[in-house]
């Protein structure tokens, strides 16, 4: 199993060019988890009609989201004799099969990991905005920005398709040098460049990413990041390249209580995602301004006196 790392944040709905706000989920999952009525808490479906549930577990700062799969056919086998029954006829009438993702948060990201069937970004995203819209927040939508794992230069051009890359090098790298050849100076007041490529809409930028990369390798190259996909048709992804591949998003296998510790122990030991989402909150527009509708949904209180004789169907 696998942790992904995502920044999120919250925009107005309505507004195009409306500044990004980071305001922490923590207490409105928190207020989720307390509040009793069971029956509300069973209506958030999503638009393929999964059912979510947020559960606590035995680590605090490690939640669960489940997700129910009404619609697919899940066999359970008898080892010895190789028959299979459909597993819904082994489940009682108020049970269902639900499969996992568990994740931690902090104030402006998340670490989420899912099992194989399990609940994915947009199923979490869903859930959270289910509860803001439910709740009086309907003007706000939050977003995820997924942050990129590190990999190996060699790695990065067996990429098969290239978008936006930047690479940030210092003194004593050779695309340095070529750099201030470029521009015929030189100036000693120069501590480093940054270049930027982006490719046409669509268009992949693969041998003009491994030249740059070719040039750039040795000292004094600080950063590398490309957006890419792995595998043709998959969502476009930002790396980190690293000569050494130094950061790891695999948590192996094991056992239930394993996988918690390993989420918890891989999102608070991830010490470069906080500057990673200091450097999209630079180059974006942000505004620290709070939410009063999301603080509202914070408080276990509010969720009574808002939510009381609330029955939304299970079309909504």
């Amino acid at each position: 199993m696998k942790i992904g790392y995502y920044h999120y944040y919250f925009k107005e709905v309505k507004k195009r060019e409306a500044p990004r706000i980071c305001h922490d989920i923590r207490p409105m999952l928190s207020a989720y988890l307390k509040y009793s009525d069971q029956s509300w808490k069973s209506r958030i479906v999503t638009n393929d009609d999964e059912e979510l549930l947020l559960l606590n577990t035995p680590k605090a700062d490690v939640f669960m989201l489940v997700a129910t799969r009404k619609q697919e056919i899940i066999k359970a086998i008898h080892k010895h004799t190789l028959s299979c029954v459909e597993l819904s006829e082994r489940l009682k009438k108020d049970e269902s099969a639900g499969f996992a993702a568990y994740f931690c948060a902090d104030g402006r990201s998340i670490g989420l990991a899912s099992t194989l069937r399990g609940p994915r970004t947009s199923a979490f995203s869903s859930f959270v905005n289910t509860i803001v819209e439910r709740l009086g927040g309907a003007r706000w939508r939050m977003h995820l920005n997924a942050i990129g794992s590190a990999i190996t230069v060699d790695q990065a051009q067996a990429m098969a398709f290239v978008s936006r890359t930047s690479v940030h090098v210092s003194s004593g790298n050779p695309l340095f040098k070529r750099m201030k050849e470029l521009l015929g100076t030189e100036s000693n007041d120069i501590g480093s460049f940054e270049v930027v490529i982006r490719g046409r809409k669509k268009k992949n930028i693969s041998d003009v990413f491994e030249q740059m990369a070719n040039e750039a390798k040795g000292d004094g190259m600080d950063r590398m990041k490309i957006r890419a996909k792995a595998v043709v048709g998959e969502a476009l992804t930002d790396y980190f390249v690293d000569e050494y591949g130094k950061m790891s998003d695999e948590l192996g296998t094991g056992s239930e209580k394993k996988m918690i510790q390993e989420v918890s122990k891989k999102f608070h030991g991830h010490h470069s995602l906080n500057g990673q989402i200091d450097e999209i909150v630079e180059t974006n527009h942000y505004e620290s301004n709070s939410i009063p509708e999301l603080d509202r949904i914070g408080k276990p209180d509010f969720w009574g006196n808002h939510l009381q004789g609330d029955m939304p169907s299970a079309d909504e």
